[in-house]
């Protein structure tokens, strides 16, 4: 009898040696919780995804939150900027290059000296700026040309012609003259509208006549014409709004900024 409790108490014995780190010695801490989106969204009170996420991370001591498949799929999606209402684009834009030969004549050349095609790539380049995020209109200057003008032509317009005679876009879309030859001074630059050349005069002042002249004739290749009245636009006033676009040009810019 005294043998058989023995073996019973024994047996107690071993029963809770198996029970008890189940039970009074589980650690809460290790414990695995999955939490989905909705889960961290009502502990936190955040409805930002992100910042549910980092705040179910700090107020969750102990739990191994697993990412959840479309957690993971916004982490490694692209972002796709949409820019602001004003610029009446709502997706990402598709860019259009333009191949731009920059012909120089012999004038501009002889007062840039070395510096003569730095200064009319950064022309191109400064005026492509505003086109490239409004229209997704990118000139880029390809090859430069040394060109030989009349000396004696003193008519903008007539420049303009001579240069659409001697120079060719080539390879490229279009060309883009810079002169600095001392011509009549109704007009700093000249353009057709659809066509492929314009033509920029340096004639004093500052660089900036060079990429807002630049500008403004583009909008004549991509369908612009000027404006007739006064206007808060790049097309009649390239000095004061060199970065405005009146709603008719700008649709006329977005509708053909896909020509080259």
């Amino acid at each position: 009898m005294i043998g058989l409790k023995r073996l019973f108490s024994l047996l107690m014995v071993l029963a809770l040696s198996f029970v008890m780190p189940l039970t009074a010695f589980a650690d809460p801490a290790k414990t695995v919780t999955t939490l989905t989106y909705e889960d961290k969204a009502e502990m936190t009170g955040v409805t930002n995804k992100d910042k549910a996420d980092k705040h179910a991370g700090e107020l969750c001591t102990g739990l191994e939150l697993q990412p959840l498949e479309e957690d993971l799929k916004a982490d490694t999606a692209p972002i796709v900027p949409i820019p602001d209402e004003g610029d009446k684009i709502t997706a990402a834009l598709t860019i259009y290059t333009c191949w731009v030969k920059a012909a120089c004549d012999e004038e501009w050349r002889a007062n840039y000296g070395s510096s003569w095609q730095t200064a009319a790539n950064n022309a191109v380049e400064t005026a492509d700026n505003n086109l490239y995020t409004q229209f997704g209109i990118n000139l880029y200057v390809w090859t430069y040309y040394s060109w030989d003008s009349r000396d004696d032509t003193r008519v903008l317009k007539y420049l303009f012609n001579e240069l659409k005679d001697e120079v060719l876009p080539g390879n490229g879309d279009t060309v883009y003259g810079y002169t600095w030859q001392p011509v009549e001074m109704s007009y700093w630059g000249w353009g057709d509208v659809l066509g492929t050349h314009v033509i920029v005069r340096r004639y004093g002042g500052s660089e900036t006549v060079n990429w807002k002249i630049t500008r403004h004739e583009t909008g004549h290749i991509y369908g612009c014409q000027d404006h007739t009245g006064d206007a808060a636009c790049i097309m009649d006033d390239p000095w004061a709004y060199p970065d405005s676009w009146c709603g008719m040009h700008w649709d006329k810019m977005w509708a053909n900024r896909a020509r080259f």
